[in-house]
This record gives structure tokens, C-alpha cells and sequence, in this order.
């Protein structure tokens, strides 16, 4: 009843349930996922700090990177980028995801993001994967965060057909750093 409850506060979207949300998140830890979930539907920054608690928590933290991506608030970029580094690619797939979402928002808020060289090698090597959104957000974040070690393979795609313009925008944005 309670998981359903929270659900349905997500898609009403009443900014009133992003109190009551945030504080399923430590209440119940079976309302964690269906209240992270809707918290991310809110898009309220309240809940970024609430969200940024539960990344560490297993079981918690797709729903939680899931939200901040939805939220979309510069503030989550550090703690997520920490999970670009994680050894499960999921993980990293859902955080880059996240981190993507946000710089599509704000794509000058790259000091928010440290890219550690772990980070930066793991989304080069996403950039030569077949997952085409998976590349897409490598491209992204790359160029966001002006990574220039991305700069050969970013012009190698930046005249493919479904990677081109995503590619030259990051390249541009490197190229100003």
C-alpha cells in the first residue's frame, strides 16, 4: 500500500509529497526505491542531498542515480562522478546516465565534476562500445568536461552518422579549454 501510495505521489507531481518522500527515504527501506523513483518525477532539488545519502546503500542507489539524473542539479555531479570509477558496469552506465542528463542541462557546470583518469578511460572506452546511448553520454560528459585525452577518438566519430553531432559539439567544447 505504501509503495504504491509513493508511486502514485510521483506522477501526480505535487510539489507538497517531496517532504513526506524524503523522509520515506530513511523511514521504510522498502519505500526507498518507489520513493527515490518518484522523487526523481518531482524534479525537486530538495531531494538531492536525501538522494546523494543513498548512493552508497546497495538495493538504494539506481533509483537514487536515476533520480539526481531526473532532478538534474549540478550539486549531484560530484558524488555521482565518484560511481563512473565503479567496477560494475551497470553502475557506471546508469551514473553516466545521470551525469549526461545533468550536463545536457547545465553544460557549463563541469567544475562540478572531478574526472578522475580511471573515470576519463572508462567513458574513452565507452565511446568505442556498440550501446549507441552509451556513447552518446561518454560524448557528453567528455567534452564537458573537457577531457583532451578524448580529443582521437571524438574525431574519429564526429563524421559518423549517428554520433557526429554529439561528437563535434564535445570536441568544441574541449577545444575551449
Amino acid at each position: 500500500m505504501k509503495h504504491a501510495a509513493a508511486e502514485s505521489l510521483g506522477r501526480i507531481r505535487d510539489d507538497r509529497a517531496v517532504l513526506p518522500l524524503i523522509e520515506a527515504l530513511t523511514a521504510d527501506m522498502w519505500l526507498q526505491f518507489p520513493a527515490a523513483m518518484a522523487l526523481g518525477e518531482l524534479a525537486d532539488s530538495r531531494a538531492v542531498g536525501p538522494l546523494v545519502a543513498l548512493l552508497e546503500m546497495p538495493g538504494a542507489n539506481m533509483p537514487a542515480i536515476q533520480a539526481l539524473g531526473k532532478i538534474g542539479d549540478p550539486a549531484a555531479l560530484e558524488p555521482l562522478g565518484k560511481l563512473l570509477e565503479d567496477e560494475e558496469p551497470s553502475m557506471r552506465e546508469w551514473t553516466l546516465e545521470a551525469v549526461a542528463a545533468i550536463f545536457t542541462r547545465w553544460p557549463d557546470s563541469w567544475l562540478a565534476l572531478p574526472m578522475s583518469r580511471k573515470s576519463a578511460e572508462h567513458l574513452i572506452d565507452t565511446l568505442n562500445s556498440d550501446n549507441l546511448e552509451a556513447k552518446r553520454n561518454a560524448a557528453i560528459t567528455l567534452g564537458c568536461c573537457r577531457v583532451k585525452e578524448a580529443l582521437p577518438v571524438l574525431v574519429g566519430l564526429s563524421t559518423d552518422h549517428d554520433m557526429g553531432e554529439v561528437a563535434r559539439k564535445a570536441l568544441s567544447r574541449i577545444g575551449r579549454s
